[in-house]
């Protein structure tokens, strides 16, 4: 088994062969939405997605080959507001707040090209990320038996809200468009689903994105 994985990768590393590398850097702004997993009862209701921006930074490779492959960094700024209700056993919590994020994704996507000076190409991929830092204004109100409501400030930590690793599939479609022998334009589509989203109680989320990229990229 581990001879055949192996012959499959010495096989694919050939089939590449040397290529050019295209690095360069990309804007983006998108939509995304989240997707609520509510199976214990608890509700969480999300509003204000649209603001989203993206800078990253690409390097992939340039050959004849129908299958090449492209690696991004990308840092996302996002922001979305809640209400969400959770508890039971006589303690119940309601959460309500503005919620602005910042994450680092890591992407991985063999891209199949076509096309001779002017490159199209789709792909399917991988993603998985970290939350670098986030911004919480709103309130925790606490209610038990005995009092009518505790309201205290939400906690900034990242953690108290968002896993620590998130990860996901990645799928897109875009066009490199030469300027010169050296440097090149590049529009995307890029979209991905991410499995990890924030959590309220016993509520779990994943997140779907819908992004418009562009770029420049400098061939090495």
């Amino acid at each position: 088994m581990k001879k055949g994985i192996l012959l499959l990768v010495f096989v694919f590393l050939s089939y590449v062969g040397p290529a050019q590398i295209l690095l360069g850097g990309k804007i983006g702004y998108g939509y995304f939405g989240i997707l609520n997993d509510n199976s214990m009862g608890d509700k969480a209701y999300y509003s204000n997605c649209l603001d989203k921006f993206i800078v990253s930074i690409e390097a992939k490779q340039s050959t004849n080959h129908l299958i090449n492959l492209a690696i991004s960094l990308d840092y996302v700024n996002q922001s979305f507001s809640v209400e969400s209700r959770w508890g039971g056993h006589g303690t119940n919590y309601l959460a309500v707040g503005d919620f602005s994020t910042g994450s680092l994704y890591f992407e991985f996507k063999p891209q199949f090209t076509f096309g001779n000076k002017i490159r199209y190409y789709f792909y399917p991929g991988f993603i998985f990320g970290t939350i670098l830092h986030s911004l919480v204004d709103g309130t925790l109100k606490t209610s038990t038996i005995d009092t009518t409501g505790l309201i205290n400030e939400m906690s900034q930590k990242k953690s108290s809200y968002f896993p620590s690793i998130n990860f996901g599939f990645v799928f897109g479609m875009g066009v490199d468009i030469p300027l010169s022998s050296k440097v090149g334009l590049n529009v995307e589509n890029n979209n991905n689903l991410l499995f990890g989203g924030p959590s309220w109680g016993s509520n779990k989320s994943s997140l779907y994105n819908l992004n418009i990229l562009c770029g420049i990229f400098y061939k090495l």
